[in-house]
């Protein structure tokens, strides 16, 4: 800076002090520009209040404000059918605003003059939860479904709640229904569905909401009590799980059919002694057979005295198909006296009488074969052979059933053999 002073100095001594004043008043200028300069950088660059840092704070970004001239909601459901160039959904994440926003921290500032809301509006949190909404009758940036939600107020559809596979809160759209992400979709499901994960668990619909999981009851087989017969009578096979309405988890306990489980898998097929079978049969052989009794199936096999036998219907009635202490169908078995073939049969089972041996029909197969008389002695008079029955004709004589199929009267105390009848 160059000065131009004109005028007279008394002294040299006067023009000395008005040099020092203009280097004084020099110096000073320059100092206060300095310092009013550095003044307004350090309050700008450590104010928290400038144009860019309300963008900054944004926990979404927006990238397309056009098209839209009057107050409405962000709904996916309205701006994804507009054209590009129309809509403005284009933000990088909603899920942002649950971790990067709190309270008074994200302001709307710098917007579109065309939208009629207040630009300074805040949002703001919900107090539980870390959830953006707008107040006020401004705008309101609605999640889509499948994204994570503390409430349906955040959400475009009507609905937050569980999800099945994370237990997440998640939006979708009905709020009657139970909602599962699957990935490349949002599923809902009505009330009363079972939805599985594979054979391991299922969760059930009630309400909207799903329920707690409920795991297979039977993952690899368990040992089981087969209706009532006694511990590892059965197997329960792994468990399967259905989807749907009232499904969920089936099967049940399956019979080891006389034989003991040997595993949970697996029931044993051949026994070595009655200890490889149910309390209720026998070891014969290999194979486990269940006694005698009332609850024999007619056309099954049973067994009694140390032999399996077998049954069959015939003139309305159930028979054994061979007769008492015989091993097979044409032995005459045990030969006993009118008094002990009455007790001769197993429980359940009885001597038929005379009428049963009449109306006894096909599949009665009846051989000739020896006798025992009275005193005990064994007589070879086939035309002899007889079956008791449990009438009495009076103290002396019972009828009897001969293998030609006719009833005759025959003294008590001759040894001839016996077949049961169940009761």
């Amino acid at each position: 800076m160059r000065c131009i002073y004109s005028g007279n100095f008394e002294s040299y001594k006067a023009f000395k002090r008005f040099q020092k004043k203009i280097r004084a008043a020099t110096l000073g200028t320059g100092t206060a520009f300095f310092i009013a300069v550095f003044a307004f950088l350090s309050g700008w660059l450590t104010s928290t209040v400038h144009p860019q840092s309300l963008a900054a704070t944004f926990g979404w970004v927006q990238t397309d404000w056009s098209g839209e001239t009057a107050i409405e909601s962000a709904q996916h459901s309205i701006e994804a059918s507009l054209a590009e160039n129309l809509k403005w959904d284009k933000y990088a994440s909603q899920s942002n605003l649950d971790a990067t926003s709190v309270a008074g921290q994200i302001t709307l500032a710098g917007n579109a003059t065309t939208w009629d809301f207040d630009t300074g509006a805040t949002l703001d949190t919900w107090a539980t939860s870390s959830e953006v909404q707008v107040l006020g009758a401004t705008l309101s940036l609605l999640k889509k479904d499948g994204d994570r939600c503390a409430n349906t107020t955040v959400c475009d559809g009507s609905a937050c709640s569980n999800d099945w596979s994370t237990d997440n809160n998640i939006c979708h759209n009905d709020n009657t229904k139970c909602v599962y992400d699957s990935g490349a979709s949002v599923l809902e499901y009505a009330d009363g569905y079972e939805l599985c994960n594979s054979d391991s668990w299922y969760k059930s619909c009630t309400g909207g909401v799903w329920g707690t999981q409920v795991n297979s009851p039977s993952p690899s087989g368990t040992i089981c009590n087969f209706e009532g017969n006694g511990d590892s009578t059965g197997i329960y096979p792994p468990a399967t799980c259905a989807s749907g309405i009232s499904g969920g988890f089936s099967g049940s306990c399956q019979s080891c059919n006389y034989f003991l489980a040997d595993t949970g898998s697996a029931c044993k097929v051949t026994c070595s002694s009655n200890i490889d079978c149910w309390d209720s049969a026998q070891c014969f052989g290999a194979t486990c057979v269940p006694a005698c009794s009332a609850s024999t199936p007619c056309g099954t096999e049973c067994g009694f005295d140390g032999r399996v036998y077998g049954t069959f219907q015939s003139g309305g009635e159930c028979w054994m198909d061979r007769n008492i202490g015989a091993n097979t169908v044409t032995q005459a078995g045990t030969l006993m006296q009118w008094a002990s073939a009455i007790s001769a049969c197993p429980s359940g089972f009885r001597l038929p009488t005379d009428t049963e041996w009449s109306n006894s029909g096909a599949g009665i197969t009846l051989r000739s074969h020896s006798y025992k008389a009275c005193s005990g002695q064994t007589y070879s008079q086939l035309s002899r052979t007889y079956h008791w029955s449990s009438t009495s004709f009076d103290t002396n004589y019972a009828w009897a059933y001969d293998y030609t199929k006719t009833v005759t009267k025959v003294q008590k105390c001759i040894y001839e053999s016996a077949r049961c009848i169940k009761n």
